[in-house]
């Protein structure tokens, strides 16, 4: 188990005694996304999508399978163009990908052929940060997510957990002012995913980017979030925003709190509505 000294705080980022870049503000207006499929067809994925994500803000993305909760997450890192509405950071419109937002992925997205400190230190070569340097800023994030005396292995080598602890770091590394995570957890077994919540929260903590993560699981929506976001069936728009209630810092016995356990089913209830509204359009 992770030795956990957490500072779930709400205030600014205290970090480890270095200065970080706060959190940035995300707005989403009238979004709208549409696209071809494979067998060409016209893909109506996200409509009219509005919503205000303050700086160092953690907010979960949930809906139904297909209800555009990747695409919006796409938008946002600048691998995806809206075709309608806006996309901003801080006033600035979102044209392509950039350091300062960066991806965690659900499947690692990490080079088989790089051992751990170059997977971690990977961002900051294409930024061309110096060797000396970016290998002391990618050791430095690799202690933060507990992967010390793991540099040296190959991804191969490395459970689920301890791959997207790199992941992690990489990102880490380039300081990010928003951090994208799209169902990072989805993969691991139970136990590893609870650790890996709670060193989430961790280094958010200690970093305090903006986060918008998108999950499945209504459980580590609640445990993670100040903000749940809920959307419809496609073409997924925002049906409901829920404020969460839940103090930090926090720890897993949360989960059996009446406060969590009713956040719980006011989600489930709103949620299995679109679910069923997904069924009958693929029907």
């Amino acid at each position: 188990m992770f030795n956990f000294n957490s500072r779930q705080n709400s205030g600014g980022s205290e970090g480890n005694g270095k200065n970080f870049l706060p959190g940035a503000h995300v707005s989403l207006q009238s979004l709208g996304v549409r696209f071809q499929s494979a067998r060409g067809e016209e893909v109506h994925a996200v409509s009219d999508f509005s919503v205000e994500i303050e700086p160092e803000e953690f907010v979960c993305l949930i809906g139904p399978s297909g209800c555009g909760k990747s695409t919006v997450l796409n938008v946002i890192a600048g691998f995806v163009e809206a075709t309608s509405g806006s996309a901003e950071v801080d006033g600035k419109q979102i044209r392509e990908p950039s350091p300062d937002r960066g991806v965690v992925f659900q499947d690692y997205a990490l080079f088989p052929w790089l051992n751990v400190l170059d997977n971690a230190s990977f961002g900051l070569r294409m930024q061309r940060v110096d060797k000396e340097t970016r290998r002391q800023i990618a050791q430095e994030k690799i202690d933060q997510v507990h992967l010390k005396g793991f540099e040296a292995k190959y991804p191969h080598e490395l459970s689920g957990g301890m791959k997207q602890r790199v992941g992690i770091a990489r990102i880490l590394a380039s300081n990010p002012r928003v951090m994208l995570m799209d169902e990072p957890f989805g993969a691991l077994d139970a136990q590893t995913r609870e650790m890996m919540q709670e060193l989430l929260l961790e280094v958010w903590s200690q970093y305090k980017a903006t986060v918008i993560f998108v999950t499945h699981d209504l459980d580590e929506a609640i445990f993670l979030s100040d903000k749940i976001i809920l959307m419809s069936a496609r073409p997924g728009t925002v049906k409901e925003i829920y404020e969460n209630p839940l103090k930090r810092p926090r720890e897993l016995s949360v989960y059996t709190t009446a406060e969590f356990m009713d956040l719980k089913r006011r989600l489930n209830a709103s949620l299995r509505e679109e679910i069923a509204a997904a069924m009958d359009l693929a029907g």
